[in-house]
């Protein structure tokens, strides 16, 4: 008899990246590092040509949610990740805004006022793309129209800057010329705009069915032992869980 409960997981100490593939998670096992990529968003705020952006980012999520529901969206495929390695380098978790709450409307005003300025060339590129790199940590705090409360998936970002500094940001119009889109993520690999971890960082390997989990196991040894120490397949295939 199947068992329609929604399962609710809670891991304090890490956050998980999720994909649909199960090679995605053997490639970034083998380089030992995430890829950022550019992702469209909405900006929660009338921002004339910026109401929507895209940013490069990876994203995580903190597992007090209910993970069924979110696997089904980004994939059942999953590397939980130590929080302390986040930290360290410096990924941040998002900060969500309530549309109704007075903190989200002093700071929209505070957007719309910093935008102008730009527009009408009153403060640089650099300043207003700085400006940038914290909207790319904003997120509206659910959508009731699509019935989600993005809250829930109490989300994590890495955001790559340059070493001139600078930050990648393209316009939603920019975002879906799909030339466009494949040159500047090439140009995050290009610059090795990594986010590089080493196996001991990896709390968890997440997959979907449990029929799956001696396959899997073998496949962590089969796969990666070119790439990585035998005590490491070990450890990879001790840390081997079923949503």
């Amino acid at each position: 008899m199947h068992n329609n409960t929604k399962k609710r997981i809670k891991y304090d100490n890490i956050i998980t990246h999720f994909t649909k593939k199960r090679d995605t998670i053997f490639k970034i096992l083998i380089c030992k590092y995430f890829i950022p990529k550019y992702n469209i968003q909405e900006i929660p705020y009338e921002l004339d040509k910026y109401n929507q952006a895209a940013f490069p980012i990876v994203c995580f999520c903190d597992c007090d949610v209910d993970i069924m529901k979110h696997t089904c969206k980004y994939g059942k495929f999953g590397l939980g990740m130590k929080k302390e390695w986040a930290v360290k380098n410096g990924l941040n978790p998002v900060f969500y805004f309530n549309s109704n709450s007075f903190v989200t409307k002093n700071f929209k005003t505070t957007v719309e006022k910093l935008a102008l300025l730009y527009f009408n060339g009153k403060i640089n590129k650099k300043d207003w793309y700085n400006f940038l790199y914290i909207i790319a940590f904003t997120k509206e705090y659910g959508n009731k129209e699509k019935n989600e409360i993005y809250y829930e998936e109490r989300e994590w970002r890495f955001f790559p800057i340059k070493q001139d500094g600078s930050i990648g940001v393209l316009t939603k119009t920019m975002y879906e010329n799909y030339l466009l889109i494949k040159h500047e993520n090439s140009k995050i690999e290009d610059n090795k705009l990594f986010l590089k971890f080493e196996i001991q960082d990896i709390e968890k390997i997440f997959i979907p069915k449990y029929e799956d989990i001696k396959i899997f196991k073998r496949e962590i040894k089969n796969r990666l032992e070119a790439n990585i120490s035998e005590e490491d397949i070990k450890y990879l295939t001790n840390k081997v869980e079923v949503l």
